[in-house]
């Protein structure tokens, strides 16, 4: 997985994250650049993603994290899924956010009707 993820300037600009208020804002960025692999893809764990976002802010629970994604999701922000016992999340407009020059492949599996795009270099 990519170490660096870039917040794109046009978020800033986008009619959906400005009509969010401060906290969702925040998780839509963490989720970007602290919980998604390469392939825009993690584990659908509220208590996971609020350690990965807001590891030192005792202050927000796990309720105003399932709020807010589940806020994205019916907003179709993301696509939550399971693949057997495991819950997954992926964000939807991921190639949008990040363009990966050599993205790895996703330790997931993708949601039905998914396309990874990965790039390896050629073996010699």
């Amino acid at each position: 997985m990519s170490k660096r993820r870039l917040i794109p300037i046009d978020l800033f600009e986008d009619h959906y994250f400005g009509s969010l208020d401060n906290l969702a804002r925040l998780t839509w960025i963490g989720l970007v650049v602290a919980c998604a692999d390469d392939q825009g893809r993690f584990i659908d764990n509220i208590a996971f993603i609020r350690s990965k976002i807001f590891p030192y802010d005792s202050d927000i629970t796990n309720d105003q994290i399932e709020s807010i994604i589940s806020k994205f999701a019916d907003d179709r922000k993301i696509i939550r899924y399971q693949t057997g016992n495991i819950k997954l999340i992926q964000i939807n407009s991921w190639r949008d956010y990040q363009m990966i020059s050599w993205s790895s492949e996703s330790k997931y599996a993708p949601p039905m009707h998914w396309i990874d795009r990965t790039k390896k270099h050629p073996l010699k």
